[in-house]
């Protein structure tokens, strides 16, 4: 019987070639583009902006830069100029509308934002060039998740008063919320034009420079909010993040430090310690952070998280699950959790297991090239190959220069006896890594199975040639 491969070797290969190191925490590189580099599958902490729960813990707090919530407030600043901002109207408005404004402040406050919204609107139908009301229902927009909404009624405040720099750092604000980032620095950037004083602009613009990875921007911004606005925790430990996003973990560490000297019991910026701590591979160091980051918030899903990444950085897998566990228990949309989850359980042979994982993870995002990936060669280990092979289609339909979705493709559909499409895969992945062994080795097979023995035993010889040792066997049995 032909045996030209063998998928437990596949397995290995895959595992230990592509995915070492799997737990390390990585930044986000979705790079693949010369066919060679290992994907970026230890998925980077994603910055979830959690407006509407102030009670939930931020994905932010990962290690990764605080954008929402723990943004400090206007009030909470002490540049001048935004306290001249609070009495500062760009109509004059009749009494009862004016108390319903400051009613709908009010409910700002304590996070009423759909009765602020309502409140807002009817100031507005009385008063409609009054620009301060554009921006305080923008606000509550962003509350309630309209964040579309809101830009609009920042731009119209803007359209009513183009000095008004609040109204460009909200916009802005807003507009890292839905990930135009290069937008959100215009605004910021025309804020500080107009108010070079004003700490949030620096703050916000530090964000989406972090967002982009320009890390030693957003230092400096970081740095200047706190020249014009000392002493706020949240910025020393974003500068912290920043430092670890460049890899300049002992400089991270001396940030966390001045987070924690200003607040002891800042959970956030013990994670953050924790993590520079393990990347310094201090893994005692790290579990000590992230067990004070638990015993002051029990309910901080990111330090079970992160936890559970040393854990299984040291190959305590069994811990590590009870910990992503209550991770994903405490936050059930936490999709690193689930990756990494079913990461181990690949480890431990649990691979049903790691297929219901992936498959959470690819129903909270559908474009996870990474869970498309890992859930199509889990499925080629359970032998569901049609199920392996739309997996494969589907990488290969968001990520077209994924040489290994091209390989593994043509590797299911050989089993499916689909040789003519496998052919075709296995033409791609040598299109984009000419040097691929392992390619050269299915497409003989295919070729094979085609009756082309000819170009089989040259795809053989080709593998050989480049490494791949099994060829061999292949060559001394079909091509003699």
């Amino acid at each position: 019987m032909l045996l030209l491969f063998n998928l437990n070797m596949i397995k290995a290969y895959f595992y230990i070639i592509v995915l070492s190191p799997v737990f390390a925490f990585a930044q986000t590189a979705d790079q693949n583009t010369d066919g060679q580099a290992k994907p970026a599958l230890a998925m980077a902490y994603k910055r979830a902006n959690n407006l509407n729960d102030s009670s939930k813990t931020s994905r932010s707090n990962s290690g990764g830069v605080d954008a929402y919530p723990n943004l400090p407030s206007d009030d909470s600043f002490d540049d001048i100029k935004v306290v001249n901002k609070v009495s500062r109207k760009t109509a004059v408005i009749n009494p009862k509308s004016e108390l319903r404004y400051s009613n709908a402040n009010a409910k700002l406050t304590f996070s009423d934002f759909d009765a602020a919204v309502s409140d807002l609107n009817r100031v507005i139908r009385k008063n409609p060039k009054f620009a301060d009301a554009y921006i305080k229902r923008g606000n509550a927009k962003n509350g309630i998740g309209d964040n579309l909404g809101a830009i609009e009624d920042f731009s119209k405040a803007i359209q009513l008063d183009p000095s008004d720099y609040i109204a460009y750092n909200d916009r802005g604000y807003t507009r890292v919320i839905i990930q135009d980032y290069k937008s959100a620095i215009a605004d910021f950037d025309r804020a500080l034009e107009l108010n070079a004083n004003y700490a949030k602009p620096f703050y916000n613009r530090g964000i989406a420079k972090a967002k982009t990875q320009d890390y030693n921007g957003a230092i400096a911004d970081f740095t200047q909010a706190l020249i014009i606005s000392p002493g706020h925790v949240v910025i020393y430990k974003n500068i912290g993040d920043a430092r670890a996003g460049l890899k300049d973990y002992e400089g991270a560490i001396a940030e966390y430090n001045k987070a924690l000297t200003l607040s002891r019991g800042y959970a956030d910026a013990y994670c953050g310690r924790g993590k520079a701590k393990h990347e310094l591979k201090d893994y005692k160091g790290a579990f000590a952070d992230f067990d004070l980051a638990l015993a002051l918030n029990p309910k901080h899903s990111v330090a079970f998280y992160n936890k559970a990444i040393t854990q299984a950085t040291l190959e305590d897998y069994e811990n590590s699950i009870t910990n992503l566990n209550k991770a994903i228990e405490l936050d059930p949309e936490f999709s690193d959790a689930y990756f990494n989850r079913a990461l181990i359980k690949n480890k431990m042979n649990e691979t049903k297991g790691a297929v219901a994982d992936y498959t959470s993870v690819i129903e909270l995002d559908p474009d996870n090239v990474d869970a498309h990936l890992l859930r199509g060669v889990a499925n080629m280990d359970l032998e569901h190959f049609e199920s392996a092979v739309e997996d494969f289609a589907k990488v290969t339909a968001l990520s077209p220069e994924n040489v290994y979705a091209f390989y593994f493709k043509g590797i299911s559909e050989n089993q499916l006896h689909s040789y003519e499409d496998a052919l075709t895969d296995f033409n791609q992945a040598i299109v984009l890594n000419p040097q691929y062994a392992e390619a050269y080795n299915g497409r003989g097979e295919a070729n094979y199975h085609k009756k082309n023995k000819k170009e089989a035993c040259a795809d053989w010889n080709k593998a050989y040639e480049l490494g791949y040792a099994a060829a061999l066997d292949n060559i001394n049995q079909y091509c003699k």
